[in-house]
């Protein structure tokens, strides 16, 4: 009966370890097969451990025996983790620190110093002044907010406006703090079985953000600098967020006096460890099923405990709760007109501008629509292509048709940023370019200009045989860059602008023809622009029995490549991008 039970399961664990997907197929068949095979390795293990022994040890015959074996069995698989889980534990315990909660909520003066982990840092372009430095600053008594984040130590400071120069600097979305007000609140308003609607907590951020705007362009300015790490501070509050692989997990939020005295001091410290007995573990899911060797958690909290740093920090710290006047929005919209309609305002007023674009969200509501325009046509509000990406994405209305090809003519308007009035411009609606404007001319004209613009090439297409010369004489000059990376922009667009014209563009085939049939043709890369480039020189009038295919083509692959080719034509699209490369 044991022979056979030990055959058995070695199969089994034979099967489970070569095969790991088969206990989840197991797991889905009843449960129970699963079940059976993802016990079969440790089973067989300590199966073969009861075998040695029996075969090894002088163990007395019948039952005492088994027990005895079984017993020895069990304290070599307890033996065999003791050394590694031991120094694990005495890691975690190396961890340990001991809480601290105050009787009160701390109340923080002076200069405070804001130590961030990774989680916290900086969001690219960022100013490094988080939601909760920003509420440290609102908060009475506090004078400075010293951030610390690993990368660059900075002062911030609110000054009255005027003593300083309004560079733009603005906290990094003020209003996160309000989430964490509202999980206090919710916990409270939860006992009494109320919870606010989603509406009003979103129009509660919304008015929360434009108001530190509002008090950013008319009372105060956020300054910052750089500082040591030797300058000491009154206060110091250290989130700490250690989550090495292997290491003990350790999340943990401290107050600290000037004296470095914790007088707050929240914790969870987990760690992984091996389990108490030797034992295998099945772990993962169907695409990344494996064995590996049981764990156990060590933790200062419950078995599901998570930690919120800023949560525990409101809760023991008394921070200014953020201000959200209902009419914030209304003001600030009010202050972006009266900037706009101001000929002689300065650059600090119009900054409101670039605030207001930032509060809109992800979607541009209609009623937003003709002030957007004005700012984009107005060349005193800088740097606002990224602001307007977060809204208008893929694609922007015509009425911005005039703002953009202005910035792109502005010698102030950086390369990237043409890039993006460019690719706007290129996804307007098929023949908004018939007429072009001088600007427009320009743009295609100049060298530069067409260069940091380039998808704007591709709407030469729309003013017919005037617009076909000019990409005629492009497509030569970008054929003949050395250097694809130079090159692709360009052929790129003129390819787009000669599908978009379609059959009116065969004038263009004896200058484009040559150049596609070039063993090393300047005009491609890789496969997916050969097929692009088939699509396009059907539309333009080429037979597809006339088109060019590599020598090693065979008759099969011609024909399917000339199938391909005709249905990407029949789909063809002028309003919808082809999506090669974006």
């Amino acid at each position: 009966m044991f022979k056979t039970a030990l055959i058995v399961s070695g199969v089994l664990a034979l099967i489970a370890l070569a095969a790991p997907g088969l206990v989840i197929l197991g797991f889905f068949l009843l449960i129970i097969p699963g079940l059976i095979l993802s016990l079969a390795p440790t089973v067989f293990v300590y199966l073969l451990l009861i075998a040695i022994i029996r075969a090894v040890a002088p163990v007395p015959p019948g039952a005492i025996g088994w027990i005895a074996s079984v017993a020895l069995a069990a304290g070599i698989g307890w033996a065999a983790t003791l050394p590694l889980r031991e120094a694990q534990t005495l890691r975690w315990r190396a961890q340990l620190k001991p809480e601290v909660i105050p009787a009160a909520p701390l109340q923080l003066a002076g200069d405070i110093s804001l130590d961030l982990p990774p989680p916290f840092r900086r969001k690219r372009d960022g100013s490094g002044c988080d939601y909760l430095c920003a509420a440290l600053l609102d908060t009475a008594g506090v004078t400075s907010v010293t951030v610390s984040d690993g990368e660059l130590r900075q002062r911030f400071r609110l000054v009255p406006r005027g003593t300083a120069p309004d560079t733009g600097l603005r906290p990094d979305s003020p209003e996160g703090i309000s989430n964490v007000f509202d999980t206090i609140d919710h916990k409270q308003r939860a006992k009494r079985g109320m919870i606010r609607p989603w509406e009003q907590t979103k129009a509660m951020r919304e008015a929360i953000a434009a108001a530190w705007t509002l008090r950013l362009n008319t009372r105060e300015t956020l300054v910052a600098e750089p500082v040591g790490d030797e300058v000491k501070t009154d206060w110091a509050i250290k989130i700490i967020r250690d989550d090495k692989r292997g290491d003990p997990k350790v999340e943990r939020v401290e107050v600290l006096d000037r004296d470095g005295k914790a007088r707050l001091r929240r914790s969870l410290v987990t760690h992984r460890i091996l389990a108490d007995f030797f034992a295998f573990d099945f772990v993962g899911g169907i695409e990344n099923a494996h064995w590996a060797i049981a764990r156990k958690t060590l933790s200062t909290g419950s078995k599901y405990a998570s930690f919120d740093a800023p949560y525990e920090l409101v809760s023991h710290v008394v921070l200014a709760r953020p201000a959200a006047p209902a009419d914030a929005k209304a003001t600030l919209r009010a202050a972006v007109v009266a900037a706009l309609d101001d000929p002689n305002a300065g650059p600090e007023r119009l900054l409101a501008a670039r605030d207001w674009l930032k509060s809109l969200g992800f979607k541009l509501q209609p009623e937003d629509e003709q002030l957007v325009v004005r700012i984009v046509e107005d060349r005193r509000v800088p740097d606002i292509a990224r602001l307007l990406y977060a809204f208008l994405n893929e694609e922007a209305p015509v009425a911005f048709r005039r703002g953009f090809v202005a910035r792109i003519v502005n010698p102030a308007t950086s390369a990237d940023d043409r890039g993006y009035y460019a690719r706007w411009l290129a996804r307007m609606p098929v023949g908004t370019f018939a007429n072009p404007t001088a600007d427009e001319q320009k743009i295609w004209a100049d060298r530069t200009m067409y260069t940091d613009a380039a998808p704007f090439l591709a709407r030469l297409a729309d003013t017919g045989q005037p617009g076909l010369e000019r990409m005629i004489v492009l497509i030569q000059e970008a054929a003949a860059i050395d250097s694809w990376p130079k090159r692709r922009p360009l052929v790129r667009e003129i390819r787009r602008g000669f599908a978009r014209m379609g059959a009116p563009a065969a004038p263009a085939l004896p200058v484009v023809l040559p150049l596609y049939k070039l063993r090393s043709s300047p005009l491609m890369n890789e496969w997916r622009e050969r097929q692009l480039w088939q699509m396009t020189l059907v539309r333009m009038g080429l037979p597809i029995d006339q088109m060019p295919y590599p020598s090693n083509f065979t008759p099969e692959d011609i024909a399917k490549e000339q199938k391909e080719t005709l249905e990407a034509v029949g789909k063809y699209d002028p309003d919808q991008r082809d999506g090669y490369n974006y």
